[in-house]
């Protein structure tokens, strides 16, 4: 299967988080669970919330996933 490189838009900013992806990540069907990739979102949003505001503004705010969308596809 071919991956397609997805570049970022010039005008955002990018946040990414490097992956570790365990056996114990990998379903029946050989793909990575579903549970794993809303762990992995939850992980991405923390990191980034500590890396782009203060400990001031941490403690002052909090934030919250208010959606999660996953498309399942046939393999």
């Amino acid at each position: 299967m071919a991956r397609t490189i997805l570049e970022p838009r010039a005008d955002r900013e990018v946040f990414t988080v490097p992956l570790d992806v365990r056996p114990e990540h990998i379903d029946a069907n050989g793909h990575v669970n579903n549970v794993v990739y809303v762990g992995w979102l939850q992980d991405a949003g923390t990191a980034h919330w500590n890396a782009r505001f203060d400990e001031e503004t941490r403690a002052r705010w909090s934030w919250v996933a208010l959606r999660h969308e996953i498309d399942y596809l046939r393999a």
